[in-house]
């Protein structure tokens, strides 16, 4: 479950695209400009002649340009952020001629889902797992498409920059298939309270129950168990990966390690041997999975690059005036 929340947090930030950026350095709109608009919570009851209707109530007509006005200025600054990305991403893929078909969309989509909920759930649950992480996000089917067209194109603007090497592949096959080891940790906020930590487990207290109750760390309502650590971790620190594996018997308590501020406790209670497996057999997965993951890297770095680049030469620019007021306001400006 951990592994799953962390993974819907990176994808779901995909999703967002610009969503959290600060907006552009566009005009603020003035008081005048952006009430030029009818508000949106306002009644209409009068005749229009010429404006769209799109629903009566009673006899009464609902304007459109009243739901356009509620939707801009409810969610209109960032999904025009997402529009935004979409069509910098667009460009920079026309200069190099680049397009994405439907069938790598659809890999794109299958890949993303993989990477989100891992292989061992099958294909009909994690279409369900999907839709429910959609409804929770608010994010539309739309948004989603969209999303995955521009990460096939910010793949493809990548795609050139991207090596690997003998020592990454090297590095990767001892982190997929060499020895690890699967600790508990407690957290502790200062060296005296990891003492009377020590002091506990030397009287015969409990490892896990003493991370359920001590434990400063979230992990503590799983008793402290962190997922199994290799030589090549990076979901855990340097320093506690190299203490964890140099422990060698289950069971081992280990000493205070500090890791900034804070300082942890390890119990060792796993050895996994390295698997039977030889490198050359397993080269070419170990290829596809580096390279993949360099290629995210790079397709985040290359959208935040399009965008700043835009900023900074002032080549995006709010028209519409609640757009822009939002966007002041987004960036503690005065209205002028």
């Amino acid at each position: 479950m951990r592994e799953l929340i962390v993974a819907a947090a990176i994808v779901v930030s995909l999703l967002a695209g610009c969503a959290e950026r600060k907006p552009v350095n566009a005009p603020p709109a003035s008081p005048a400009a952006a009430s030029t608009r009818p508000s949106p919570t306002s009644a209409t009851t009068t005749s229009r002649p010429g404006a769209e209707v799109i629903v009566t109530v009673n006899g009464q007509p609902i304007y459109r340009d009243r739901l356009n006005d509620l939707l801009l200025r409810t969610h209109g600054l960032s999904m025009a952020q997402q529009l935004i990305a979409m069509e910098l991403v667009n460009q920079a893929a026309a200069r190099e001629n680049l397009t994405a078909s439907e069938a790598e969309t659809k890999a794109e989509e299958d890949q993303t889902l993989l990477e989100l909920f891992g292989p061992s759930i099958q294909a009909d649950q994690r279409e369900q797992l999907f839709e429910q992480l959609l409804t929770e996000r608010k994010i539309s089917h739309e948004q989603w498409e969209m999303t995955l067209r521009r990460n096939v194109l910010l793949a493809k603007l990548a795609e050139p920059g991207i090596t690997v090497t003998d020592q990454q592949l090297r590095q990767e096959f001892e982190g997929e298939y060499g020895r690890k080891v699967e600790v508990r940790h407690i957290q502790c906020e200062s060296l005296t309270a990891a003492q009377e930590i020590l002091t506990k487990l030397g009287e015969g207290a409990d490892f896990a129950e003493l991370a359920a109750k001590q434990s400063t760390n979230p992990t503590g309502r799983d008793g402290g168990l962190l997922p199994p650590i290799g030589a090549n971790s990076s979901l855990v620190p340097p320093a506690l990966r190299q203490a964890a594996m140099a422990m060698k018997n289950v069971g081992e308590v280990s000493q205070p390690i500090q890791i900034g501020t804070a300082l942890h406790i390890l119990r060792l209670e796993r050895v996994i041997d390295p698997l039977d497996v030889r490198f050359e057999d397993v080269k070419d997965k170990l290829t596809a999975a580096v390279r993949r993951r360099a290629t995210r890297r790079s397709q985040q770095q290359i959208l935040l690059d399009l965008i700043q680049s835009a900023q900074k030469e002032g080549r995006i620019q709010y028209v519409d005036p609640i757009l822009k007021a939002k966007a002041a306001e987004a960036q503690g400006e005065a209205p002028q």
